[in-house]
């Protein structure tokens, strides 16, 4: 069992919850400093029980919104692995939120599986999945039409940022899946990689970063649609914006799909 105490700004609160319910007054380790990095899971000790005591800061209410998701979402797809447990430091405890939504039968994650991301998982992260699993083409440039058709483009609520949405299976029976990272995307990504690491997960979830592929006209088409309810023609306008760079999406899509093809292939962070 590994408890794992958070607290959304500094790690320091987390840590002194944790030494607390383990009877301590002093971790196994020095005390993590006030200016480490948001995100990042801290080795503390170990309790009485033999339980691991772990502690994170999140950097902020925002970003600890997103990574209580992340974490929510990956231990549900991934049921028992690690035995990672959240405990909130009692300052934090009314920021813990229940997930937007349940994950539906359908998402069960496979041996190997890959997490496209990218801002809010409704725009480049899903147009690279779709073409990773050949819901759009990869010899020719889609239409609008054929982009604003797809299942989860520029559909996810901002309140579900940070969820995980399975889109399918591959033929090679790899795990496709898209996830919003947030406004802050560097703490989110450092806590997900944290979190895969400390759940024994690493052989089984490839991170690819689909953010930069998002040009001007994407990122106001998604303001304008997710932010301000415009979305009809934000939507238009996104996927606009897909249709100019779209061989830069099918190079990301190839390259992953050939990245997981490889004899001796071994799961990590792209």
């Amino acid at each position: 069992m590994k408890l794992l105490y958070w607290s959304p700004g500094s790690p320091r609160p987390a840590v002194a919850a944790a030494l607390r319910d383990a009877g301590r007054r002093t971790p196994g380790r020095p005390l993590p400093p006030e200016s480490s990095a948001a995100g990042e899971i801290h080795e503390i000790g170990v309790d009485p029980a033999g339980r691991g005591l772990y502690a994170v800061g999140f950097g902020g209410a925002a970003s600890a919104a997103v990574c209580l998701r992340l974490s929510s979402g990956v231990l549900s797809l991934f049921p028992g692995t690690g035995e990672v447990v959240l405990v909130p430091e009692p300052a934090a405890a009314e920021l813990t939120e229940k997930p937007a939504r349940e994950s539906s039968a359908g998402e069960a994650a496979r041996e190997l599986n890959v997490f496209y991301h990218c801002y809010g998982s409704a725009h480049s992260s899903v147009v690279v999945a779709s073409i990773h699993l050949g819901f759009l083409p990869a010899g020719r440039v889609p239409s609008v039409r054929e982009i604003c058709a797809l299942r989860w483009f520029d559909r996810v609520r901002h309140r579900e940022i940070g969820e995980p949405h399975m889109l399918g299976v591959d033929e090679s029976g790899v795990g496709v899946f898209v996830v919003g990272l947030g406004p802050r995307a560097s703490p989110s990504r450092r806590f997900l990689e944290d979190l895969i690491r400390l759940c024994g997960l690493s052989r089984r979830i490839v991170l690819v970063d689909c953010l930069h592929l998002a040009g001007t006209l994407v990122r106001i088409g998604g303001f304008m649609s997710r932010r301000l309810g415009v979305t009809g023609p934000g939507r238009v306008l996104a996927a606009t914006g897909i249709r100019r760079d779209y061989w830069d999406y099918v190079s990301l899509a190839c390259r992953t799909r050939l990245r997981l093809s490889k004899p001796g292939f071994e799961a990590g962070f792209g």
